[in-house]
């Protein structure tokens, strides 16, 4: 007690354990982000030390309009094209549908997509989702005018185009799914140039 060892003992076993925990480690294995401290500084515990971005999935969060609700479901699958670069694809699932819609109408979506290393945390990306609809008759966007108010499209017949009244369906960016008998499956339809095309006007295929 005099020498003071046994203080000297728990002061011992305070450091020893303090220098045991003094290692950060992280739930998951991944990439350090936002690590801005330096060695042997002093760091505030109230304050975030890092970000641990997780490489066995990224989530995307993106929002859709509350009448498009209904075309979303737990499980559909989703592509991710960001931005900056867009020739890169990123496959996924819908992961999380909040039932909230906010003041703007909008209801908040998560998906989680396959790591890719190109991909950076907060990168804007472009967002489809897909589910299957059964058998549709689809045919591009770019074949569907307007006349008088009704959606019309032109099919090719002996050299001539054909004026076909149909109703549009479900659609993405670039697809419609079309009802009605008017059309049927391997016609041959107008999909550019129809502008300003009349009924039975003659007009040329041309096969790129």
């Amino acid at each position: 007690m005099k020498s003071g060892y046994n203080s000297a003992q728990t002061q011992f076993d305070m450091a020893t354990y303090d220098l045991e925990k003094a290692s950060l480690v992280a739930p998951i294995s991944g990439v350090v982000a936002n690590l801005f401290a330096k060695p042997h500084t002093l760091s505030s515990p109230s304050e975030v030390f890092c970000n641990i971005i997780d490489t066995r999935s990224l989530e995307v969060e993106f929002t859709v309009l509350e009448n498009e609700l209904g075309f979303i479901k737990m499980g559909d699958n989703v592509k991710i094209a960001p931005f900056s670069i867009p020739d890169l694809i990123g496959n996924g699932r819908v992961t999380e549908i909040n039932p909230w819609v906010n003041e703007n109408g909008m209801v908040q979506i998560k998906a989680s997509v396959g790591y890719h290393a190109r991909l950076v945390e907060g990168m804007n990306v472009r967002v489809s989702t897909f589910r299957s609809a059964g058998k549709q008759w689809v045919i591009p966007k770019t074949a569907v005018v307007l006349r008088s108010g009704k959606q019309v499209v032109f099919s090719v017949v002996n050299g001539k185009a054909i004026w076909n009244y149909v109703d549009t369906g479900l659609e993405n960016a670039t697809q419609y799914t079309i009802t009605g008998e008017t059309l049927k499956e391997g016609d041959q339809v107008v999909v550019t140039g129809n502008i300003n095309l009349a009924h039975e006007s003659p007009v040329e295929t041309i096969t790129n």
